[in-house]
């Protein structure tokens, strides 16, 4: 999906925003054993702004972020990080 290319800016000209939430779960095995573990992960993708210290902004739709100015940070959105 091209977000950049749509019209989603609001009618009084301020630009739409989107925070990412990005998750996952590995299964895995330990040799000689047959019971399967998981582990699961979640972390919000935010960027960030030259000048304005530790504080994180969603990502604009239709810009470009560059890589150094991303971030990764963990969430607890369900159980957050797992393991059994």
């Amino acid at each position: 999906m091209d977000w950049g290319r749509k019209n989603l800016n609001r009618e009084d000209g301020a630009k739409v925003g989107i925070y990412r939430l990005t998750f996952g779960c590995v299964d895995y095995q330990f040799s000689g054993h047959d019971a399967h573990h998981q582990t699961g992960f979640s972390y919000q993708v935010y960027r960030t702004e030259i000048g304005h210290g530790n504080a994180t902004f969603a990502i604009l739709i239709g810009e470009d972020v560059p890589m150094e100015r991303l971030l990764l940070v963990k969430t607890i959105v369900g159980r957050g990080d797992y393991a059994d």
